[in-house]
């Protein structure tokens, strides 16, 4: 719906102004019909408009403005509190482009509630606009300065001054006949000029009653604005607004002239005169906020902490399967709840220093800087660890792989080896599937020494752990390729005993084989020392 009950949940800003209407559509019938109306509030969605017939819930109307002759088509999305007989209030949202209907420009909904706004005209252009103002800005307005905005019209910076409304142009009050009006200096009887300013304002009763409201325009000597709460007609009330700039406080006691009610919503319009001149008090006392920053920076680093641990573990996962998930969720579900309560927190040091003050502005984006970085660090560190150590993980995984064949490779060599020393065997087939072995072998050992130094080249921090085994797997490598040797000079015999009579042949290999087969146990009993060593060590 364009316009709610709970004014908090309002999709846009919304203005009070009266622009008279045409209206026509067809009846439930479907015959045509034609009549006079008015918009009451409109806003970037639609408008609050009084007909002086019914029209049903979900029909189509075309609206006519009056004051610049453009049509628009509208959707009626609900009917509203009659304020008199004889008249109907309804809801309608637009269907087209309302910014050219209206003769306004709405800017997107507000990101905080309490931000004042102005309705304000372009001087180059006179587009209307809806723009964010400061307290120094409304103050420059008010003394009939300009003040230079951005023009989605003109494409530039242009100057800007309140576009002045009327009371002609308001909706009229209940029981009101006649628009307000003040004396000039001539004698004459004018007309006051209105501005629409949305600005928070407090209302102070003579009980100490105090409430937060927003204006919804500005006169020289009234404000309007809305509320829940019922305030008497000639009740005397104090106004105050914070100078958003320095801090100090404008005071003024006002009396309450008029009051209305609005269709669909609890809240009431008041109209509240001033009564005396603005009086300047002294910004309000701050409580400190520096055990709320320590509790905060204790939060963020605590849930960056388990965010970058939790980042780390899912990153590595990706190459590596965890069996850990529900350690992850936990350890993610817990910085989430740092993470929510760090909002809080910093929820509640906004509250304490507004951002309306300089300092307190220049102070909030640096600590919003930092809190980002530390974010952004944490995801960075777990990402690039979790990163590293899936790499890590990977390329141990290849380098037991290739470690585990080059000992299958060399059991299948000694099994070779044992045969011939068990009983009569063909030493020349020996040598052969030696020489097939063994070919083999060295590539894997190769594998093997290019795998540990890159997995050792991948570690940035090496520990002592890591450089002790990375010392016992050289040392492995280097008695695993003496080995080698041995069995490559075993090989070699094959080509020796051909130049050998064939009847002093086995000679030969009973001569020159065992004792190369002797060196290579040795090798693997310095090999097993090795081993038992680094097991034991780990």
């Amino acid at each position: 719906m364009v316009f709610k009950k709970d004014p908090r949940k309002r999709r846009s800003d919304r203005l009070m102004f009266m622009v008279p209407l045409r209206v026509q559509g067809l009846t439930e019938n479907g015959e045509p019909f034609e009549c006079g109306g008015q918009a009451v509030t409109v806003n970037r969605y639609g408008a609050h408009i009084r007909l002086d017939r019914p029209v049903a819930v979900a029909h189509k109307i075309h609206l006519t403005n009056l004051e610049n002759n453009a049509r628009g088509e509208f959707r009626v999305v609900d009917v509203l509190e009659s304020p008199s007989q004889g008249e109907t209030d309804f809801g309608v949202e637009a269907l087209g482009d309302p910014s050219a209907f209206w003769g306004i420009d709405f800017p997107a909904p507000r990101a905080k509630p309490g931000d004042s706004r102005g309705l304000l005209e372009c001087q180059r252009c006179r587009t209307a606009t809806l723009h964010p103002l400061t307290f120094d800005e409304i103050e420059a307005l008010e003394s009939g300065d300009m003040v230079q905005k951005d023009c989605s019209t003109c494409n530039e910076k242009t100057s800007w001054k309140f576009a002045m409304r009327s009371p002609r142009t308001l909706p009229a009050w209940v029981g009101e006949s006649e628009p307000s009006s003040t004396l000039s200096c001539n004698g004459k009887q004018e007309l006051e000029q209105t501005v629409f300013v949305q600005r928070p304002v407090s209302i102070r009763t003579a009980d100490d009653e105090t409430e937060t409201v927003q204006t919804e325009n500005l006169s020289k000597d009234e404000i309007r604005c809305t509320s829940e709460k019922n305030y008497e007609l000639n009740q005397v009330v104090t106004l105050e607004w914070e100078n958003s700039g320095t801090g100090q406080r404008l005071q003024v006691q006002g009396r309450i002239r008029r009051r209305q009610t609005i269709a669909g919503s609890r809240r009431v319009v008041y109209s509240i005169r001033y009564e005396a001149a603005p009086v300047v008090m002294p910004p309000t006392p701050l409580k400190s906020s520096n055990g709320l920053y320590a509790v905060l920076a204790a939060l963020v680093v605590a849930a960056s902490a388990l965010l970058a641990f939790n980042v780390e573990s899912i990153a590595a996962g990706l190459a590596v399967a965890y069996s850990a998930r529900a350690h992850r969720v936990a350890w993610l579900a817990t910085a989430l709840i740092l993470v929510c309560l760090a909002v809080k927190i910093w929820k509640a040091i906004l509250k304490r220093e507004p951002e309306t003050r300089p300092h307190f502005k220049k102070r909030h984006r640096i600590a919003s800087a930092v809190l980002a970085v530390v974010f952004l660090g944490s995801l960075a560190v777990g990402t690039v660890g979790g990163a590293k150590k899936g790499i890590q993980h990977a390329q141990a995984e290849k380098l037991l792989h290739d470690y585990a064949l080059a000992r299958l490779f060399e059991a299948n060599i000694d099994a070779a080896e044992n045969r011939v020393m068990v009983g009569p065997s063909d030493y020349n087939d020996a040598c052969a599937t030696l020489e097939l072995l063994a070919a083999q072998w060295q590539q894997h050992l190769d594998a093997v020494t290019d795998d540990a130094g890159a997995l050792y080249r991948i570690e940035l921090w090496r520990s002592r752990k890591l450089r002790e085994s990375m010392k016992a797997l050289g040392e492995i490598m280097t008695l695993d390729r003496r080995k080698l040797r041995l069995v490559e000079e075993q090989i070699a015999l094959k080509a020796q005993a051909a130049t050998v009579e064939p009847d002093k042949r086995l000679a030969f290999w009973q001569s020159r084989f065992p004792p190369l087969r002797r060196n290579i146990l040795e090798l693997d009993q310095q090999k097993s020392r090795v081993v038992d060593s680094l097991t034991a060590s780990n």
